[in-house]
């Protein structure tokens, strides 16, 4: 098939889907607004301009992108067109003769039309004109047919999670001598990012507790794209310098198993989350984790045993950190690791995808 992907460049998760895709023998473009740094890739095709959210430049940008997109869907006879993210959805409505797709992101779908009413009417304005729907939980599915996303076509299809780089036999030690952290000392993990959907405030506000029984225990924070860090004056405040390490940025196939390998826990507490790939990626470590109790756990691993918290708890934060580092079950990090290795791996997951895209053409 030829097949093309809309989304913006710093979202890993389209390169997911585009090499699963690529290694399947299929010709695969990608669209993407420019950028101050371009990344380079060689199926890369920049938008004339570059994403805005002022109403002027919209309106200014809009049609030339859009003819842009045409002249290419023509040129090369795409037969799919994979919008990442339904906020950028309105192409949807002139992109044909492709079979248009939409994937709910699961802040698109679960928070933004909660928070701003009108998101709601801008969604039920764009499903008319998409031939499927796909996103990765239950719970993102049924956020969008309670606003009006069709039942008809619209999957449950998880990135997955590609094997060849997340999995127990990495080599460790690479983050240990980097940061001569000693063997016996304690590694905890959180690879989310600083926005405050993601809770490091409360993470950060765990440590004391955990210093009075790990007194050397070292905290890594990393994210998949550059941000701001808010955090700074926390640390000081908490008296954890010597416990908190920035990351910032990391590269994620390169650099982050190394981290999930040589970590003792990772902690990923979100207030809201659909099926996040970070976890499973962790999973695939055979690394413990800490989860925020929500909805998707549930739904995905209902007949097993994880930890989990209530997202905006330090207190309890800690003394399940306590209790993961003194003790960790190792025996249920492999049963979780299984689970991933069966269901949520990015092989089967781009197979499925490919039957969804042959059934609409």
């Amino acid at each position: 098939m030829n097949i093309a992907f809309l989304g913006r460049q710093w979202l890993p998760h389209t390169f997911e889907r585009i090499n699963g895709l690529k290694a399947n023998g299929h010709n695969v473009y990608f669209f993407s607004w420019p950028m101050e740094k371009n990344i380079n890739h060689k199926n890369l095709y920049l938008l004339p301009f570059p994403f805005s959210l002022k109403l002027i430049n919209l309106i200014r940008y809009f049609i030339p992108n859009v003819l842009y997109i045409r002249k290419i869907i023509r040129k090369y006879n795409i037969q799919v067109l994979h919008i990442m993210g339904i906020v950028n959805g309105i192409y949807a409505l002139f992109l044909f003769p492709a079979k248009v797709i939409i994937e709910h992101n699961g802040s698109d779908i679960l928070l933004l039309p909660q928070k701003y009413w009108y998101y709601k009417l801008y969604y039920k304005l764009i499903y008319p004109f998409c031939s499927g729907i796909i996103q990765d939980s239950d719970v993102s599915k049924q956020a969008g047919i309670k606003i009006g996303a069709p039942t008809k076509n619209n999957e449950i299809i998880d990135i997955g999670v590609d094997f060849n780089y997340f999995n127990p036999n990495i080599k460790k030690g690479f983050v240990r001598k980097k940061y001569n952290i000693g063997k016996n000392q304690k590694i905890v993990f959180h690879a989310r990012g600083s926005r405050e959907l993601y809770n490091s405030d409360i993470i950060l506000k765990s440590i004391p507790n955990v210093k009075k029984v790990f007194p050397d225990v070292i905290y890594f924070f990393a994210g998949y794209y550059d941000e701001n860090n808010p955090y700074q004056k926390i640390v000081k405040k908490l008296n954890v310098q010597k416990n908190v390490i920035f990351l910032g940025k990391i590269d994620r196939l390169r650099m982050l198993p190394k981290y999930y390998i040589d970590s003792n826990l990772v902690i990923s507490i979100p207030s809201s989350d659909s099926s996040p790939l970070s976890v499973y990626e962790t999973m695939a470590c055979m690394t413990p984790i800490i989860l925020s109790k929500l909805p998707w756990l549930d739904l995905k691993f209902s007949n097993h045993d994880y930890m989990s918290v209530e997202p905006r708890d330090s207190i309890s934060l800690s003394k399940k950190t306590i209790e993961a580092l003194t003790s960790p079950n190792l025996r249920n990090a492999e049963k979780l690791y299984n689970v991933v290795l069966k269901d949520i791996n990015s092989v089967r997951e781009t197979k499925k995808l490919e039957k969804f895209y042959f059934n609409l053409i």
